[in-house]
């Protein structure tokens, strides 16, 4: 009742509620109900994969765009923008920005990167 409409909105959301349908793999896929396909022996590698990719991301960053993205259908566009700042702030201030903009002007590899290295090899 929460999630499906804010995913696939909400007419599609009363379709597939009130139909008990089934939805395959690729309707799923299309709908956004899921982020990709993968076949069920490769599914363990891929989450790690996955979760692997996020080794070199910032943990404050990481878990502020959860808490903020998890609460933006709740909020207003002004409010938002607020704690959005507020968060770039607190971000600015940590020792993993620091490393980060350290890193730029050496001109190293970044300390995160979508898709991972890994993710890219195979």
């Amino acid at each position: 009742m929460y999630t499906l409409p804010r995913v696939v909105g909400v007419q599609r959301a009363k379709e597939l509620m009130l139909s008990a349908r089934e939805v395959a793999a690729e309707e799923a896929l299309r709908l956004g109900l899921v982020m990709e396909i993968v076949p069920a022996d490769s599914l363990l590698a891929r989450a790690g994969e996955l979760a692997r990719s996020f080794v070199g991301a910032s943990p404050l960053a990481t878990s502020l765009i959860k808490r903020e993205v998890g609460m933006s259908l709740a909020s207003d566009l002004s409010t938002l923008l607020a704690q959005e700042a507020n968060d770039q702030a607190m971000c600015f201030e940590t020792p993993y920005q620091a490393e980060a903009v350290r890193r730029f002007l050496d001109k190293q590899p970044a300390m995160f990167q979508w898709p991972s290295a890994d993710m890219t090899k195979g």
